[in-house]
């Protein structure tokens, strides 16, 4: 993996992984039962779980990337993620949330291609997955409306792939 300056610009949001002081916005992302009604609930963890949870997610683990969504006033909105396929090499299974709040606004659109493209072209990933849930249609629109491809034979959730290849022929001229 090629060094990298933070953050990741894109055209309504930035990228970037969180200080240990921006935890206390994941736990409002987490907790916030509108945003996480589509992903099966809110999750209630302790300070201590959350810290435990930084450490392995952002700090110590290299099969991960996590890093805030922020709007141009520098305030978090969202998350936006990978974790490595521990079977394949080169495929990153994603994670996308942004605060109910803060939806409708293109964020989510230009958060993944900018995503995508960091991922695809600067880590040279090869394939980028994702399981969503049946109930949130809101997603699976938004992910082949991107041109992902669903799979409904590879899980018991809404599969959806992209690799490389497509991502640049269609996205390639914007990056």
């Amino acid at each position: 993996m090629k060094q990298h300056t933070w953050p990741v610009q894109g055209e309504k949001i930035y990228l970037r992984p969180p200080c240990e002081n921006e935890i206390t916005f994941i736990k409002t992302l987490w907790e916030d039962v509108d945003t996480m009604k589509a992903v099966g609930g809110p999750i209630q963890w302790t300070k201590v779980q959350y810290d435990n949870w930084y450490q392995k997610m952002v700090v110590n683990n290299p099969s991960n990337l996590y890093c805030l969504i922020f709007d141009f006033y520098h305030q978090p909105i969202g998350e936006i993620s990978y974790r490595l396929n521990p079977r394949l090499t080169q495929v990153g299974e994603l994670n996308l949330k942004i605060i109910a709040s803060q939806r409708k606004r293109g964020y989510a659109k230009d958060a993944l291609l900018t995503f995508l493209n960091f991922c695809f072209n600067h880590l040279d990933f090869q394939i980028m997955t994702d399981e969503i849930g049946f109930d949130n249609r809101v997603s699976q629109e938004l992910f082949i409306k991107l041109g992902f491809k669903h799979y409904p034979k590879k899980s018991n959730h809404f599969w959806v792939e992209m690799d490389k290849n497509y991502f640049n022929e269609r996205y390639g001229k914007q990056f």
